[in-house]
């Protein structure tokens, strides 16, 4: 009993300690633990990022420089002598322009009086260029070698999405660009389904009734030289490298057993109908010389129509609109449209027609190196890329 007691009397002993130590504990740092709870320490934050808002079109960049503080901000003096006033802020941003690869400064006053200098620069000047519906705009600030990048529309839905629609191509390649070179960039519409309407950058319209209306053409992306509508000829010859644009689907009034036409590749895909009673109606995809063709089958009575020169066939009834490119598909009858070829100039098996179109400023030819042509790779809107690998 006496031991049972005893035992007792330790396990109270013990507990009444711990509880002493985690109260003195607490006691001599009542202000720290306060400080943790109520005020949880954070992260410091004190970054300038400059992000360019707008397409290079000179040696001078917009750009939106902002500043993460720590605390409020009194006022940021830029580089340009310029003064920001702030008042219970940790970010501020100003929109202007500077110069790439130069190094600018920022003088930051926070309310509590502290003073910090900060720098900031562009030095990436890698550009994407998603479809907009407007050419855009690469003006070369340093010379250098680059990768040109793009990547051709798909085509639309045909009525009841009975059949698949052309993907498009991608192309890519490097060459060498001289600082004050300017591009301009084209970048293709996704074929709509049933749309009566050529897309953007020339993918061939769809046309006749719901029930036979198969999918617009995708259009084609590309860089140019000469500026302009997309349709401009003086443009379409200046082109230097194109990804093709996919065929429109064909509708369910032929059947649902008709390939699609990819665009891409020097030559365009194809897009054949299978089905029994219209087997071998083909829309042909567009070469480096002319557009793409087609042929009939099973049955001869119904109208077809060629691509052209950086333009998809528009469709006739129960066909659908062929794809943009370098020369753009075909359409035929109960098929769907045929692909858009790519280019790149002085790439073996292109087309050198225009070849006199593709110089630098300085007067000397423009060669890729590099060259990449895939076919159907790209499903949606087109989009570009331009990427500096190594200055002068």
């Amino acid at each position: 009993m006496k031991n049972i007691h005893k035992r007792r009397s330790l396990v109270i002993i013990t507990i009444i300690l711990i509880i002493s130590t985690i109260s003195l504990y607490f006691l001599y740092n009542k202000e720290k633990i306060r400080n943790i709870i109520i005020k949880p320490k954070t992260e410091l934050i004190e970054k300038v990022e400059c992000t360019i808002t707008e397409d290079i079109t000179s040696e001078d960049v917009s750009v939106l420089v902002t500043f993460f503080g720590t605390k409020n901000i009194k006022q940021i003096e830029y580089h340009d002598g310029m003064i920001i006033y702030a008042k219970n802020k940790t970010k501020i941003a100003r929109d202007m322009k500077i110069k790439p690869f130069t190094t600018y400064k920022l003088n930051i006053e926070y309310e509590d009086g502290n003073i910090v200098e900060k720098t900031y620069s562009i030095n990436n000047i890698d550009r994407e260029f998603n479809y907009t519906g407007n050419p855009r705009i690469y003006y070369v600030l340093v010379s250098g070698q680059y990768k040109l990048e793009a990547y051709g529309a798909s085509g639309g839905i045909g009525y009841q999405n009975a059949n698949p629609v052309g993907n498009g191509g991608y192309t890519s390649a490097t060459t060498y660009l001289q600082k004050g070179q300017i591009l301009y960039i084209y970048v293709g519409e996704q074929g709509q389904g049933q749309s009566g309407a050529i897309s953007y950058n020339g993918g061939g319209a769809s046309a006749g009734t719901t029930v036979h209306r198969g999918g617009q053409g995708g259009g084609a992306t590309d860089f140019r030289l000469i500026s302009g509508e997309w349709y401009n000829i003086e443009g379409l010859k200046s082109r230097i490298l194109v990804a093709g644009g996919g065929g429109g689907a064909q509708s369910s009034c032929g059947g649902v057993n008709t390939t699609a036409g990819h665009g891409g590749g020097l030559i365009g895909g194809q897009s054949t109908n299978l089905a029994g009673h219209y087997n071998s109606h083909i829309a042909y995809g567009g070469t480096q010389t002319s557009g793409g063709t087609y042929q009939y089958g099973a049955n001869t009575s119904y109208i077809a129509s060629m691509g052209t020169f950086g333009m998809g066939a528009s469709a006739g009834i129960c066909s659908a609109g062929g794809g943009s490119g370098y020369y753009g598909g075909g359409s035929v009858y109960t098929a769907g449209g045929g692909g858009g070829s790519s280019f790149a100039t002085g790439y073996e098996g292109c087309d050198t027609t225009y070849i006199n179109y593709h110089k630098a400023i300085d007067g000397t030819q423009i060669e890729f190196k590099n060259v990449v042509l895939e076919q159907g790779v790209n499903i949606g809107y087109g989009k570009a890329k331009i990427s500096l690998i190594s200055q002068e």
